[in-house]
């Protein structure tokens, strides 16, 4: 059961860089999570996007649940996972979600000190689905629905890999398919 159509939709996009409709080579400084967190969902537009992060390396359109364009970030030369992947609603051009993918040494990896980085946050835990009946999941997940953040940490390398946030239009319909 996918109980959050659009997240998966985001980790799809942030691991499907080979099938790249438009790629940008640019030279840009290292990311960084302070700037991820300027974009807002549901108000931040590309044009937005564009001045505060530069053009994506890599951009794509999808057209399930709805007609989205996603834009990957990357630091340095392309790399299989993007450090930042958003989403856009294609017609409005608005942020619909935002996916920052953390690396090994930095202070969001741990995951006690990424739960003081929102203290006004209330995450409940959700393991992963079991849809491997040979392997064991090795994700697990913190969510804070109200305020649309979520955490995905890795039990075997014991780090947060990713931090996920999204509009409230989504995780409106996302609680509505989990009933």
């Amino acid at each position: 059961m996918i109980r959050n159509p659009l997240f998966f939709a985001i980790v799809i996009i942030s691991l499907s860089c080979l099938h790249c409709s438009s790629v940008s080579q640019t030279n840009r400084p290292p990311l960084k999570l302070s700037q991820v967190e300027l974009l807002k969902i549901g108000r931040t537009t590309r044009q937005e996007v564009l001045t505060i992060l530069g053009p994506p390396k890599a951009k794509m359109l999808f057209d399930a649940p709805k007609n989205i364009e996603a834009w990957n970030y990357y630091d340095g030369d392309v790399k299989p996972v993007p450090r930042i992947s958003l989403s856009f609603d294609e017609a409005s051009g608005v942020l619909l979600g935002k996916t920052w993918n953390v690396l090994q040494n930095e202070p969001e990896s741990n995951l006690s000190q990424l739960e003081k980085f929102y203290p006004t946050s209330n995450f409940t835990h959700r393991d992963a689905p079991w849809t491997n009946p040979h392997s064991y999941p090795d994700e697990e997940f913190y969510e804070d629905k109200e305020k649309g953040i979520q955490i995905t940490f890795s039990y075997a390398r014991q780090k947060v890999q990713a931090i996920s946030w999204l509009s409230s239009t989504d995780r409106a319909v996302s609680s509505d398919t989990q009933k």
